[in-house]
């Protein structure tokens, strides 16, 4: 057998390989032919771990001194990215620094890795958008919210409730203009 060929074999054996077969077999049962254009668009979508937010700083502080620095974005792309202006950014990311900011980040062990995009949505606050993201994705108790992101299971309690105030008042908004 020639070299392309072990290779090849060696993919095809390997377990995460044949997970990931596994996973899109099941999105085009469930999506069909859009299976493949979601998977496009999850290549496209950036990530950040769980844990950039459980640092001292607020978490508009850290994951912009995160994209900043780690992920090595510019100002007004990450501002573009999350709806807000490059001073915004600036100011968040000069905050952080002067905080000494810095991640205990093992993205290989990470299991929670949050898009982006969820807080592009300036109805919620950076910390709501996370919870009820953690909430709905991951099923996750307030305690459990609150040990990872190093918050008071009250604050969570909080944000949760508050998000939850803030659709139902956007619902609300919505139905009367139809």
């Amino acid at each position: 057998m020639n070299k392309k060929g072990e290779i090849v074999k060696k993919v095809v054996l390997d377990e995460d390989i044949v997970r990931i077969k596994s996973l899109f077999e099941k999105l085009h049962k469930k999506y069909g032919d859009k299976a493949v254009e979601l998977i496009k668009q999850l290549e496209q979508e950036e990530f950040v771990p769980l844990s950039i937010f459980s640092s001292k700083t607020s978490p508009l502080e850290s994951l912009c001194y995160y994209m900043h620095k780690e992920k090595n974005h510019n100002l007004s792309d990450i501002g573009e990215l999350l709806g807000r202006s490059q001073k915004t950014i600036w100011q968040a990311v000069n905050d952080a620094k002067k905080k000494n900011t810095s991640f205990n980040v093992n993205t290989i062990d990470e299991r929670y890795n949050i898009p982006v995009s969820l807080f592009s949505d300036r109805t919620f606050s950076i910390l709501e958008n996370l919870c009820i993201y953690l909430r709905d994705n991951f099923h996750l108790k307030y305690s459990e919210i609150a040990f990872l992101l190093n918050k008071n299971q009250r604050t969570i309690w909080t944000c949760c409730n508050r998000a939850k105030k803030k659709a139902a008042t956007q619902f609300k908004k919505q139905s009367k203009m139809k």
